[in-house]
């Protein structure tokens, strides 16, 4: 827990998480806010950031539209910010708080408006606006960046962005490589960002026959990889593909650096209770027509995320590609009707063996996957290194909080290295 307090003592304030990244901006309304040549801020989840003490002196000026910057009434202490348009973060400034915050600042954002007099030497990265929020791909750029792999399981479609060491990010259902279009654009500077679309799903293209188990697509992974020329890799995983990661990890741990798993299939775990009428439809071959009919709709996927009314057009290139014709649907279909967890409880043993680093990010607002699995990785992987859970947050979380995310498996992949 980190502790903080404005000039004259008034208010007081608390942080019982860590501190996500800091950083130095140079905006001209820090400047004026701050009277200074820069202000140093670093965010804060808002669940963790609480006023304890003065309450009533904080006072809130909305310096651009949505954007509340509060301060005491009483000192006129700058304290945080907060961002309607990104409402699970606060921006805390950092010279109000007590103790060592455990972070230090790691870019110099809005250096375009930055004071004539400050010279920047540091050798932090500097951006003429901000990092923040990530950067991303437009669906145009995901679709022009779009490239394919034959292998002998079809051919796999796949984006890459950034050179270093590869990294390899597996989706969920019925989402496709698009749902890691932050972390390829946010985290490209330091890997080789990788994502696919599993079989059945996205632009891959498969046989009607193909088998799209979850243990087949461990086994097309492997050789998506061989077909790139990548032996080893960070492997990051969500819902059905945090279960495909955690079979290709028990099966193939030396091409693994790091593994991080979000909310996945897990054990026993799965299909998840409010996933089994999908399942079943998807049995009786009615899911593609389900999908159709309420096509256009955010409101089937309530469960997975927290503003699921903002994923229309994100769902739009999800849907696209596996409704385009019978033969996707079907393959979709396969996909879904092929759920077994023997797939997973099978591997249990060599997940006890697994000493692969591994980061265990789980949202806790998840509808599907409860917070017990993410204990119950941490008890049966031994290279578990940090498990982090996220208030609220749901089973897509990567797509809604991004810089979280990002800043989550940056950490991780430092750690581990």
């Amino acid at each position: 827990m980190h502790t903080g307090r404005c000039l004259c003592g008034a208010i007081r304030l608390e942080v019982t998480g860590e501190f996500l990244h800091a950083y130095y901006c140079h905006c001209s309304r820090c400047r004026r806010a701050s009277a200074s040549s820069f202000a140093t801020n670093a965010f804060a989840r808002t669940e963790e950031l609480r006023v304890v003490a003065g309450e009533d002196e904080l006072g809130a000026f909305e310096s651009t539209p949505g954007v509340f910057r509060h301060f005491c009434t009483r000192c006129g202490s700058q304290l945080f910010n907060r961002n309607e348009h990104v409402p699970q973060i606060r921006s805390v400034r950092l010279g109000v708080m007590d103790d060592d915050p455990g972070i230090r600042p790691s870019v110099h954002n809005f250096v375009g408006s930055r004071a004539p007099w400050m010279e920047i030497s540091d050798g932090l990265p500097t951006f003429i606006e901000a990092n923040v929020p990530p950067p991303s791909l437009t669906p145009e750029e995901f679709a022009a960046s779009r490239r394919f792999a034959d292998t002998s399981f079809g051919r796999i479609a796949y984006v890459e962005r950034g050179t270093g060491p590869p990294a390899l990010f597996l989706h969920g259902v019925p989402l496709s490589g698009y749902h890691w279009r932050y972390q390829i654009a946010g985290l490209s500077d330091a890997r080789r960002c990788i994502a696919p679309d599993l079989m059945g799903l996205g632009h891959t293209e498969i046989a009607p026959d193909r088998d799209v188990s979850f243990t087949a697509q461990a086994d097309m992974l492997i050789e998506f990889l061989d077909v790139l020329g990548v032996d080893r890799v960070d492997l990051v995983g969500n819902d059905s593909g945090g279960g495909i990661a955690q079979i290709l990890a028990a099966r193939a741990p030396e091409h693994l650096r790091s593994l991080v798993l979000t909310n996945c299939d897990t054990h026993d775990n799965w299909p998840p209770e409010a996933f089994l009428p999908v399942v079943e439809l998807a049995r009786k071959a009615e899911l593609g027509a389900m999908l159709q009919a309420t096509r256009g709709s955010t409101a089937p996927f309530e469960l997975a995320f927290e503003r699921h009314e903002e994923r229309a057009e994100a769902l739009g290139v999800y849907l696209e590609p596996i409704l385009a014709s019978p033969e996707r649907i079907a393959n979709l279909e396969r996909y879904v009707a092929s759920m077994d967890n023997r797939q997973t409880t099978q591997i249990r043993g060599q997940l006890e063996k697994l000493d692969v680093p591994t980061l265990i990010a789980w949202g806790l607002g998840d509808g599907y996957f409860a917070e017990e699995w993410a204990d119950w990785l941490a008890r049966t992987i031994p290279g578990v290194r940090r498990v982090e859970k996220i208030p609220n947050a749901k089973l897509f979380f990567a797509e809604e909080r991004p810089f979280e995310t990002n800043q989550l498996i940056r950490r991780h992949w430092s750690d581990a290295s």
